[in-house]
């Protein structure tokens, strides 16, 4: 299995927004994390900062990934080809299934 790991900062409403996505070359797999570090932004303005559905949070796949509660950041997980409408840069990257 051959990982490839790509990490991105993207600004979107004047919100830095940190990401990396993990990409298994040999199975076409990837998923995208996101992370929005900010403890002033309310539960609200979080959710609407969170740019595609969030594939990890209750799925079985993913018991593995556990987030830090209350510590100021929200974070979630994306399917790459929803990640990849609002990320365009990383377009060339061959997808075909979720990385777990």
């Amino acid at each position: 299995m051959l990982l490839k790991f790509v990490y991105t900062t993207l600004s979107t409403h004047s919100v830095g927004l940190l990401s990396q996505v993990v990409h298994d070359t040999h199975q076409r797999a990837a998923t995208a994390f996101v992370s929005i570090n900010n403890p002033y932004y309310s539960e609200k303005e979080m959710e609407e900062l969170t740019f595609c559905k969030d594939i990890c949070r209750g799925n079985p796949d993913f018991k593995w990934l556990t987030w830090r509660a209350n510590d100021g950041t929200t974070s979630f997980c994306c399917e790459f080809q929803d990640f990849n409408r609002t990320v365009k840069h990383l377009s060339t990257l061959k997808v075909n299934d979720l990385f777990y």
